[in-house]
């Protein structure tokens, strides 16, 4: 019983844990599998929807985060692009310019074969779109 109690051990325990925290953490809480992008992304259309902008901005950026580390898989890029749209949206009507712009590029970076629907999408948003793509946005440079 007092073995358990020395401050050497107890340390060490501490250390191990810390450790198992290091190694399991990162990959659960930044990873994310195409599944959980698609939900994503079908939150944000819903947020969208019934003009939520604020939260729809904070869903997108945590799901950001989280693809970063995806496979680079055409469904994967497609899912970023929309995501990408998705914030550049809410962006544009919480007033946010610049950040829609770079929301833009990002998604055109992401798909470059990217197109907006103009009788679906708002005519901001497409002529957003048609300024990035004109501009080298289709060009395969980070934003």
């Amino acid at each position: 019983m007092t073995r358990w109690r020395s401050p050497w051990r107890r340390l060490a325990l501490a250390m191990i844990g810390v450790l198992g925290l290091f190694l399991v953490l990162p990959s659960a809480a930044v990873g994310q599998d195409l599944a959980s992008l698609e939900r994503a992304v079908e939150e944000l259309e819903a947020l969208v929807r019934v003009a939520d902008f604020e939260r729809a901005i904070g869903k997108a950026e945590t799901a950001r985060r989280g693809a970063r580390n995806l496979p680079r898989s055409p469904a994967s890029l497609r899912a970023q692009a929309r995501l990408e749209v998705l914030l550049c949206t809410a962006q544009v009507a919480m007033g946010d310019g610049a950040g829609a712009r770079s929301s833009m590029q990002r998604a055109v970076y992401v798909w470059p074969l990217l197109e907006l629907d103009p009788r679906t999408t708002s005519p901001r948003l497409v002529k957003l779109f048609r300024a990035v793509r004109g501009n080298g946005g289709s060009a395969r440079t980070a934003p």
